[in-house]
């Protein structure tokens, strides 16, 4: 009997040994998703109760807080969002003029249910938020991890996250974003994934701002390219104009 109880605990050591945890799953996630630049093609389409709205853009970014979206399509065209770091610059070709944000504002609507910071947030999640393995569970057909992100920083886009993500692909599956109050904010739901060489990248997903009530964002990306040599100019205010 003692044997026995010697030999399940040395097992359950083993077990807990390998076991993987949750800053361990979302360095999986964010390096699968990293990349040292990018310039992508896309579409966002709103839809509500008045229909729908369709726009299309280019976008660049760089490392984890350089970010460039210029909108493609005729009623928009022209129009800019840069992010250096925490500070975003919106440019408006009619108007020429150039706006600066921060703090509080990056979380302002640029198109339907998308704010500026859930456009341009960086794969640097655990400078943020502390992560921690809750369970695996099912979550849209797929064996996920189900991990809660918990902020540490003051200016974290969102107090707590909970993400599921596929267990044998570590992309993310399903998200849910939550207030310091505990209140739902948003979640989003991942569509589809293209893997270009050995990165996985987002390329269908659906945003919803839960505060709106009955509204969603569709965000579509069409051309990727990952690691294109991309000039220093590209991500400075002189260039929005």
């Amino acid at each position: 009997m003692k044997k026995a109880l010697i030999l399940t605990f040395f097992f359950t050591l083993l077990a807990a040994a390998g076991a993987i945890t949750g800053e361990e799953i979302i360095e999986k996630c964010d390096e699968l998703q990293s990349f040292d630049t990018q310039k992508s093609t896309g579409t966002m389409i709103s839809h509500d109760r008045f229909g729908d709205i369709t726009s299309t853009f280019i976008s660049w970014s760089r490392g984890d807080r350089e970010f460039l979206l210029e909108f493609t399509n005729p009623e928009e065209a022209g129009q800019k969002v840069l992010r250096v770091n925490d500070t975003m610059y919106l440019y408006d070709p009619d108007a020429e003029e150039t706006i600066r944000l921060s703090g509080s504002a990056l979380k302002d609507t640029l198109f339907g249910d998308i704010s500026y910071e859930d456009v341009s947030e960086g794969n640097d999640t655990l400078d943020t938020y502390n992560a921690v393995l809750d369970r695996e569970e099912l979550k849209k057909g797929q064996n996920c991890y189900r991990v809660i992100l918990t902020a540490k920083k003051r200016n974290a886009p969102y107090y707590k996250q909970i993400l599921w993500i596929n267990r044998d692909t570590y992309v993310l599956v399903f998200g849910e974003y939550y207030s310091k109050r505990d209140v739902l904010l948003k979640n989003i739901e991942v569509l589809g994934v293209k893997e270009v060489g050995d990165k996985f990248i987002l390329s269908h997903l659906i945003l919803r701002d839960l505060v709106k009530g009955d509204s969603h964002t569709e965000m579509k990306l069409q051309d990727i390219e990952l690691n294109p040599v991309l000039e220093d100019r590209l991500f400075t205010e002189e260039a929005l104009f």
